[in-house]
């Protein structure tokens, strides 16, 4: 696609990450996920909280009504900087500065939604859902559902091309500037790329073995970036990998493997900046912005 050629042409890897600062989120222990508004605004929350703040780490507004004890990744941020959430009632609500509504209805009791997230490229929202399952020998069994920027339902992801179910625990959801669509499945331990038609395109089960890492994944916060990468965090190696679009393993980014640990929210923004979150309550700084790919045609400056 040409918009992909483009973003090739101006965008490179920097030869090591560069961190810009790190935030003590004052209302907030456990980084669970983070949705950028500005490079100075971000929603972040854990297992209880859900807040904006801003570089300082205050906090500037608190939801209420978030339903973030059914899932990590609960909420979202359109291109227009509103607010998208999962209530406790399993609404799917829309924020503004005057008014909260109801965008989407929870489908049935048994479905329980559990992760959301805002496409930026055409205004789609993913919505995971997982119900408990009992004739398999999985926990649960999850789908995935897309629905336009109004809120009608276009697509529902459950199922690969032999019947066979696609997802167990759909915890975190993105997509990528090809359309497709990722999900990190922490029950099933693996992270599963659809196309835009939902058809399956692989699935990536953690670090070559030539890494010396068990090979097995525990997929945590998940996002892509502008040139496609998957990046996802292993809460079994404490790692951030990044998997290129064909799903072949990378590298471990941010440092070498082990050596940062309870990782678990990321976010990543239009200004090539990576939002990381940890999942420790005894961390001082718990939101960390690094940049790691620099735009090569013109002079961008940090905010």
């Amino acid at each position: 696609m040409k918009t992909e050629i483009v973003n090739e042409q101006l965008l490179k890897m920097m030869s090591k990450p560069v961190l810009k600062r790190s935030i003590k989120v004052k209302d907030i222990s456990n980084v669970c996920h983070i949705s950028v508004v500005t490079p100075d605004r971000f929603w972040v929350s854990d297992w209880n909280n859900l807040i904006l703040t801003d570089t300082s780490g205050e906090t500037l507004q608190e939801v209420t009504d978030n339903a973030t004890l059914t899932g990590p990744s609960v909420h979202t941020v359109t291109n227009a900087g509103k607010l998208l959430y999962i209530d406790i009632k399993g609404d799917v609500k829309i924020q503004t500065k005057s008014k909260t509504k109801v965008m989407l209805k929870r489908i049935t009791n048994s479905l329980r939604p559990i992760s959301l997230h805002y496409c930026a490229f055409n205004g789609d929202i993913l919505l995971g859902f997982r119900e408990s399952h009992t004739k398999a020998n999985i926990s649960y069994v999850g789908m995935v559902k897309r629905y336009n920027n109004i809120g009608k339902e276009i697509q529902t992801i459950q199922f690969d091309q032999k019947g066979e179910i696609l997802f167990g625990d759909p915890r975190y959801l993105t997509k990528n500037c090809n359309g497709d669509i990722i999900v990190s499945d922490y029950n099933l331990n693996v992270v599963v790329v659809v196309d835009s038609r939902g058809k399956h395109r692989f699935s990536d089960l953690g670090p070559p073995s030539e890494s010396g890492l068990r090979h097995i994944l525990q997929p945590a916060g998940i996002c892509t970036d502008a040139l496609s990468h998957t990046l996802v965090v292993d809460t079994f190696t404490d790692t951030k990998q990044m998997i290129g679009k064909d799903g072949n393993f990378l590298s471990f980014l941010l440092s070498k493997p082990g050596s940062i640990h309870e990782l678990y929210g990321l976010a990543y923004d239009y200004k090539t900046l990576l939002y990381v979150g940890r999942e420790s309550s005894e961390c001082t700084e718990i939101v960390s912005v690094y940049r790691y790919i620099n735009r090569q045609n013109y002079f961008l400056t940090d905010t």
